[in-house]
Parts: C-alpha cells; structure tokens; sequence
C-alpha cells in the first residue's frame, strides 16, 4: 500500500489564489494560420519613449497577474511598473502599479507567462483592481487587456 504524500504547507493558499483569480484573455488562435501575435501593440502616449515590453493579461488577482509576451523581448527586471490599459467604457484611465516578477516561463516559441504580484498598493489601485475583477469574471467573449511593461534597466543582448 502506497501512502499518499501530505499537501504542501501552502496548498491551501494555492487554492485561494486560483479561485480568487479572474481569467481576463479568452483568444481563439488558429494555430494553422500563422500571423502577428496580438500582444504586439504600440505605445502611443508618454510611455512611448521609455523602455518598455507589450503585453496581454492572461489573468488578475487582488495580489497578483500572469501577462504574456513575446520572448523576443528579455524581460530580466526583478522589480518594475506596470501600465495597465482598461477598456475606455470601463471608465478607468490607464493606471500604473509596481510589481515583483515571480516567475517567468515559456509557453511556446511564440510566447512567455510573466507571473508577478503587485508592490504595496494603494487602496485607489485597489479599487480599480477589484473593479477589473468584477468586470472580467465570468466572462467568455474573446477580450484582452494589454499592458507595459516599464523597465527599470536596459535589456541584456
């Protein structure tokens, strides 16, 4: 008789996180048609001079969120910003929030998960997090929330 190994000590934590996790990208991709990934978008406000990384929001938490990029562009920082595009009828500005990269993955050669959590926010970030949240849950049309990546030292070759 085998034995069942005990739960990691922050299983039950994991559990909370994803239940409390609102998936945001639902994209129907033809994969036999290939084309420009979608998350390549143009910065066109006062970011655009800076240096900075596109990116799509897979999903958002209260504490956290998983973005995907292209892997051709090196995203090493430990700590950054992170601008935040709402759609205008949400009646949200773009706002920024500071983050912690968590992980970082490859998803395909097309794509990377970025796992961060957000750094001390405010409690108007707050707001329009929760408001994301409320927004997006339950949804399932095909809707994507692009965001920067703002980083804080130059890429490495």
């Amino acid at each position: 008789m085998s034995k069942k190994k005990p739960p990691a000590a922050d299983s039950s934590h994991d559990d909370r996180r994803r239940r409390e996790r609102v998936r945001i990208m639902h994209l129907k991709i033809d994969p036999a048609r290939p084309s420009e990934p979608v998350y390549l978008f143009k910065a066109k406000d006062e970011y655009a001079d800076l240096p900075h990384v596109c990116g799509l929001i897979f999903d958002l938490s209260r504490d956290g969120m998983r973005i995907w990029h292209h892997p051709e562009d090196p995203f090493a920082d430990e700590e950054f910003k992170i601008v935040v595009y709402p759609y205008r009828t949400l009646g949200i500005e773009p706002f920024e929030l500071n983050a912690r990269r968590v992980w970082l993955k490859e998803i395909d050669e097309k794509c990377n998960e970025l796992g961060v959590r957000m750094v001390n926010p405010s409690p108007d970030l707050d707001r329009k997090i929760e408001k994301l949240m409320r927004t997006f849950r339950g949804k399932k049309e095909e809707i994507f929330l692009r965001c920067l990546l703002l980083r804080s030292s130059e890429p490495t070759p």
